[in-house]
């Protein structure tokens, strides 16, 4: 006990040179560091999965769109914890990854979304992608946005207005849901026809074809907005990772530019 007693001040104290402070939000997660492959060049935004089985793609992903020169990344993704009384949250509280700190971005004020720490925090659909981010962006910070399914299309077009011209657009959807393989194939062969239509068709279906409609309205509007084109670079199934074909999820991985 009492070496215990005098270690823990010169602990604390190297965690200090190191940067991190017991505010930080800390991403327990690793990366793989495996072979990665590059889709395509010149990325303005992305969407990706946030579930982890799907580790391989996820990479990738971030590998192809990485980019020292941006500063400033839009996360969004679902809010997994529903109350009808709120339509997105934020935080400013920077997150501690293996790849060292990832600060928010001071632009974050400029989008007149409430705080809410704790449940940022908690958002695996935000936290699982700290670790990418810091990774493949070394030089960005990050703007994360939990998004209800109360959101309305009023405050959705009131973000994309606020989002700058250089801000890079990730959105984290996993689609579709708790099906049998052949019932998510055909929700997914659905779903790939809304990505050259309108974006306002999203808010139709529910999650047997993905989890967060408002996400995906945004990200599409804001291409739309930008002129950007979508292509989708992968289109898997949880299946091929743990060959259950029973109760599944599905994945799109998508670029803009």
């Amino acid at each position: 006990m009492n070496r215990l007693r005098f270690f823990t001040p010169i602990l604390i104290f190297f965690i200090y040179l190191m940067g991190y402070n017991v505010s930080d939000n800390v991403s327990e997660y690793k990366i793989s560091t495996s072979e990665v492959i590059k889709y395509d060049e010149g990325l303005k935004g992305m969407i990706v999965p946030h579930h982890l089985l799907a580790n391989d793609i996820i990479e990738n992903m971030y590998y192809t769109a990485s980019n020292d020169d941006v500063k400033t990344i839009l996360l969004i993704s679902p809010d997994h914890f529903p109350n009808e009384r709120r339509f997105m949250f934020t935080s400013k509280v920077p997150w501690m990854t293996e790849f060292g700190k990832l600060f928010i971005s001071d632009t974050v004020d400029d989008f007149n979304i409430p705080i809410n720490d704790k449940e940022v925090q908690d958002e695996h659909g935000l936290y699982v992608h700290m670790p990418y981010i810091k990774k493949y962006f070394k030089n960005a910070k990050v703007i994360p946005i939990a998004i209800s399914k109360e959101t309305n299309i009023t405050e959705l077009n009131r973000i994309v207005d606020n989002i700058s011209e250089d801000t890079f657009v990730i959105a984290s959807v996993d689609f579709s849901h708790y099906l049998d393989l052949k019932t998510a194939n055909d929700r997914d062969a659905y779903t790939r026809k809304l990505f050259d239509i309108s974006p306002i068709n999203f808010f139709n279906l529910n999650d047997e074809y993905f989890d967060s409609a408002p996400s995906l309205y945004l990200i599409f509007t804001w291409a739309d907005k930008m002129g950007y084109k979508h292509s989708i670079y992968d289109n898997r199934n949880s299946f091929m990772y743990c060959g259950n074909p029973d109760y599944t999820t599905s994945y799109f991985i998508i670029g803009f530019k």
